[in-house]
């Protein structure tokens, strides 16, 4: 089964040390009862605090500052990462500032139950627990059978003690937050005085997260009675504020998250009929009729009537008439002046929409089942037609389809040269039982008694792992936009939308549900490509692409007026103009832009954003498109692959990775990790829980409570136990780590440590510490490469036959692309490229340089000691004769984490291996030419 495997990304890290700074030299005072201590601090530090963050993440400071409110502003796009983003942060808050109690509020059920089975699930407790050494206690608010008691979550929260190795969080929905139990007295006190929910939340000092704001405004309901809680700050996470942000500190745009390729790109599928008819206008409404209008033509109509009077493809009635709207018997609502396109709801448009849906998943199906690293797409349709799909011939024909092409995709891969046995494996176990490929969920499922039915929605809406397993066939989807918002899945690359949205929604909102990045077999995002989510519309959206795109630009918000031309700007701008860092300085400085210090000038930003206006606030092009545009390719320039050739089949051979020494040499090198790593070693603690049943004339129920007394807990495994899954973890033998324990036992006493996350803390710090050790020969035990027999072909250049290819995915080679032409010597005609040093190197070809190209993505795999691979970027011939292969960083080679010089020294140890001496790997750093770099060489 599939477990995801979560890390910290870049924008994640930035927002949670963005809130952090709010609070840069805040002091704690202690606290009683069970709360959190308070923060102490003036008003003058938080200005200045907030002025420094607005500086360093380019935002308007008069904008976005608010001193007499408590609520700090997390803009973060969707995809991004939010609930990630915000559990992280109060385990941030935990460790920097003792805060142990959070609520977090969101609008809806739907919203709730994912974010419930994110913190639950045992991958986010792992990976958290690895982190911080923290337990996650998750309290959910709901509805209670007994109005009379006061809610368990709520009492089990607010009593919980603080805990240094663990955080309570209250999960509460604005249904619960706004219904009158929480504002109401009962018997059962709390602190033998706290006899109100809200008042009980209020005496612990919560800090508050509030999901998607923007259902959150502060003249409703829901957001007084969040005021009641009087929490000393309240965090807002959302990628929508409609212009009512208060202390900004972070921004993600939705611009930023397409152009950094942090989400999926969009490619849009548009569908007609050719001529159709004119659209049904809903004009008018009382309550009890509605009045319609198509062409010059007018209709009323009551509730139970059937819209087949207007035309004879709206097979539909109305439900409800209001004085503002109507409610179709497809769950559709229009509202005053909407409209209906009775071409939308034709036969033949939706088989014509659901065929080709089909055949775009399978042909990515094959693409990225055949990866080494298999990632399982997801297709989502959104449908009208229920009653069709749960009994009718809805779903008879859809079986038919998805059989016939089925059966075709086997025969074709049973013949296919580079057949793919999985995948014929794969595609068999679908054919086997064609209705498990697919599955629905619908909200009128949720009074459904079938197993079959109460099956795929507990896969579809919990159990993410079990739908991304490859042994699964389920791939296609249905929904009538009940899975809207709240539910997300990364492998999702289709949304087929058979249904009309109603009125004019926001497009961005419409395609983010398969916006996430995908993650592989092994719960890995990958996150170094391009990839795109199939967006499936009919005729009555032909300007999608175009909608989507303005929303996209038209969302950013202000850029505030930073004191300094940033790394980002600097990268920005010769990325978009083909610049050079240097070129783009003296520019600047000579245009009285910036200073020598790259300060700004008077005036200097708003110079700069006219001098390059391409850049600011512009979607990079590709990002979303028509299918109809021809697909980008990257084409080889077939008469430089000779020359390149010799250098492309000695890269391409293997050579695996050997440990050399005995278990006495492995055996000193374990005794020195377990030395350097023993202080993250943390015994677990045993707590004791009080229950107190309380029995009353309407019923009965328990109350939990934590006492704060706490010791630690020993053995928790046997320690054969433990010793044999750390052997099987670290592939150590078990006399091995029993001889290092035995040796140690004075300075580690590893009886105090046995248990799981002390396995999980030896596996993940002895694989950092053999790829920082194990070409240094420490005790005498080290790594060698040992090169063995293995075909170069088929290649990322050449087909098994060792024939060159026309072109290649250009995904492969970067995810950004320009209209430029690349240097004679260089393999391909067109210049994609992952960084402006890239971009130079690829325009630039010098005469020294017989032929370079950049490597793809995946096709070089170096090994690693302690277990992954690395992949460098370019290889050259020289005219001379000899070989380069070289690895381009943007940063300078003093600035380059450990990780990052380590690789690069197994790179220089392998290819040493697999050519003898005649390939030479060497580093390009920000301040070093290629040119320098040859010259070196030569």
């Amino acid at each position: 089964m599939l477990d995801f495997n979560y890390e910290n990304l870049e924008h994640q890290v930035k927002a949670v040390e963005s809130v952090l700074r709010v609070f840069k030299d805040f002091s704690t005072c202690p606290s009683r009862g069970g709360a959190n201590p308070k923060l102490v601090f003036d008003s003058n530090l938080f200005e200045k605090n907030l002025e420094a963050i607005h500086q360093q993440n380019n935002l308007d400071h008069t904008q976005y500052t608010h001193l007499d409110s408590n609520i700090l502003d997390i803009s973060m796009e969707t995809g991004t990462g939010k609930t990630y983003t915000y559990t992280k942060l109060m385990l941030e808050l935990h460790r920097h500032l003792q805060q142990s109690k959070f609520i977090v509020i969101v609008p809806s059920l739907a919203i709730k139950a994912g974010a419930v089975k994110f913190l639950k699930a045992e991958a986010t407790r792992t990976h958290f627990r690895d982190l911080y050494q923290q337990e996650l206690g998750v309290h959910v608010v709901s509805s209670a059978p007994k109005k009379d008691i006061f809610p368990p979550a709520i009492a089990n929260f607010v009593k919980a003690p603080l805990n240094p190795n663990k955080i309570d969080i209250l999960m509460i929905n604005q249904g619960m937050l706004n219904a009158p139990s929480l504002d109401k007295a009962y018997d059962q006190c709390l602190f033998e005085h706290l006899d109100r929910p809200f008042e009980a939340l209020k005496a612990v000092c919560p800090l508050i997260i509030i999901d998607e704001p923007h259902r959150f405004k502060k003249d409703q309901k829901s957001f007084k009675n969040i005021k009641k809680i009087e929490a000393p700050w309240v965090f807002r996470f959302g990628a929508t504020f409609e212009g009512r942000e208060e202390n900004l500190i972070y921004r993600l745009s939705a611009l930023e998250a397409f152009n950094q390729n942090l989400v999926k790109g969009v490619q849009v599928f548009t569908h007609g009929l050719g001529q159709h008819a004119a659209p049904v206008q809903l004009v008018g409404a009382n309550g009890y009729e509605a009045r319609f209008k198509q062409g010059d033509q007018s209709f009323s109509m009551g509730v139970g009537e059937s819209l087949s009077k207007i035309h004879a493809d709206l097979n539909l009635t109305l439900e409800k008439i209001s004085k503002k709207s109507v409610l179709i018997s497809n769950g559709l609502e229009l509202k005053i002046h909407d409209s209906i396109h009775p071409a939308r709801y034709h036969t033949s448009l939706r088989e014509q929409m659901i065929d080709q849906a089909l055949e775009e998943h399978f042909k990515l199906e094959r693409k990225l089942l055949s990866r080494v690293d298999k990632i399982k797409p997801l297709l989502l349709f959104f449908i009208d037609d229920i009653a069709g799909y749960r009994e009718g011939g809805f779903k008879e024909s859809f079986n038919a389809l998805v059989k016939h092409k089925l059966e075709k995709l086997l025969s074709d891969e049973e013949t296919r040269e580079d057949r793919n046995d999985f995948y014929v494996g794969y595609l068999k176990k679908s054919l086997a039982d064609i209705e498990s490929t697919h599955g629905g969920y619908f909200a009128r499922d949720n009074f459904s008694s079938d197993e079959k039915i109460e099956a795929q929605i507990q896969e579809i809406l919990h159990d993410k792992e079990r739908l991304l397993d490859l042994e699964n066939p389920r791939r296609f989807i249905f929904s009538q936009w009940t899975l809207k918002e709240g539910w997300d899945n990364p492998n999702v690359f289709g949304i087929c939308k058979l249904r009309a949205s109603g009125s004019e929604t926001s497009k961005l909102q419409e395609v983010g549900r398969g916006l996430r990045l995908p993650v592989n077999e092994y719960g890995a995002r990958i996150k170094e490509e391009a990839f795109y989510l199939n967006y499936f519309v009919d005729f009555s959206e032909k300007d999608f692409v175009a909608k989507l795109t303005s929303e996209i630009n038209s969302g950013v918000g202000m850029l505030g007026d930073p004191k300094k031309l940033s790394e980002e700007m600097i990268e920005s701008v010769c990325g978009g103009y083909s610049l050079g860092v240097v070129e783009l300085l003296t520019t600047l400085e000579e245009a009285g832009i910036i200073n020598r210090a790259n300060e700004f000038k008077e005036g200097g930003f708003e110079k700069l954003k006219a001098m390059y206006p391409d850049v600011f606030n512009k979607l990079r092009a590709g990002k979303i498109k028509h299918a109809k545009d021809k697909p980008k390719l990257a084409h080889i320039r077939k008469d430089k692959y000779p020359q390149i050739k010799q250098l492309w089949e000695q890269l391409n051979q293997k050579a695996i990775l050997q440990y050399v020494g005995d278990e006495e040499a492995f055996c000193v090198l374990l005794k020195d990790f377990l030395k350097a790593y023993k202080s993250h070693f943390k015994a677990p603690l045993m707590g004791t829980k009080k229950q107190i049943l309380h029995v009353k004339s309407t019923g009965a129920h328990y109350q939990s409570e934590e006492l704060s007394h706490q010791a630690p807990l020993q053995n928790s495994m046997p320690y054969g136990e433990f010793l044999m899954q750390l052997a099987l973890e670290t592939h150590a033998q078990v006399e091995t780590l029993h001889k290092a324990f035995s040796d140690l036992q004075d300075e580690l006493d590893i009886n105090l440590y046995l248990n799981p996350t002390t396995i999980r803390l030896i596996k993940a710090g002895l694989t950092k510490y053999l790829l920082d050790h194990g070409l240094k020969g420490g005790g005498g035990f080290h790594i060698t490469y040992q090169k063995i027999q293995h075909s170069p072909h088929p290649s990322a250049f050449t087909n098994m036959h060792g024939q060159v290819l026309e072109a290649i995915d250009p995904g492969n080679l970067g995810v950004q692309t320009e209209t430029l032409s690349p240097a004679q010597n260089y393999l391909f005609e067109e210049v994609y490229y992952d960084s402006t040093l890239e971009k130079e190197n690829i325009l630039h070809g010098f005469e020294e340089v017989l032929v370079f190209s950049k490597i793809p993505k995946n096709s070089l795999k170096i090994p690693l000691s302690g277990g992954g691979t690395y992949s460098p970027d370019f290889a050259y011939v020289l005219k001379e004769g000899s070989s380069l292969v070289v690895e381009v960083k943007g940063k300078q080679e003093r600035d380059l984490m450990a990780d990052e010089t380590q690789k690069i020294a197994h790179a220089k140890e392998f290819f040493k291996t697999l050519s003898g001496g005649t390939i030479t790997f060497v580093l390009q750093d920000q301040q070093t030419t290629l040119r320098e770099l040859i010259t070196q060489i030569k």
